[in-house]
């Protein structure tokens, strides 16, 4: 599958081409054939790709999830790759947050990741 580059930055881990961009406040990464596909910011990351850690049923529609907060208030490219070493690692499967029970500023941060990526609320 092609992937859109214009705007996104290239970055190399462990052998594998990924490319990412920062955008309101969240990180967007997916990977040469888009199946890591996901945004991630305020502990929280947003996957639409097939690929991301060992969770099944991942492509196709949007899930949230818990993560550990890479960024903060900076965005290097050390970060970037500690947060794709992270999504593309096998082990425990991160708490998945069902968007209809979010409130508050959970919801306020899931909408924000929604807008960087450009999805509808």
């Amino acid at each position: 599958m092609a992937i859109s580059k214009k705007g996104k930055r290239r970055i190399v881990v462990d052998g594998e081409q990924f490319f990412w961009r920062y955008c309101d406040g969240a990180i967007h990464v997916i990977d040469h054939d888009g199946r890591l596909n996901a945004v991630s910011g305020s502990g929280l990351v947003l996957v639409k790709g097939a690929r991301f850690r060992s969770v099944a049923g991942c492509g196709g529609l949007h899930r949230l999830f818990r993560a550990p907060d890479f960024f903060g208030v900076a965005h290097y490219p050390s970060m970037v790759e500690d947060f794709i070493r992270w999504a593309t690692a096998d082990g425990s499967d991160p708490e998945e947050l069902d968007r209809s029970g979010l409130s508050g500023s959970l919801l306020d941060q899931e909408r924000q990741l929604r807008e960087a990526w450009d999805l509808p609320s």
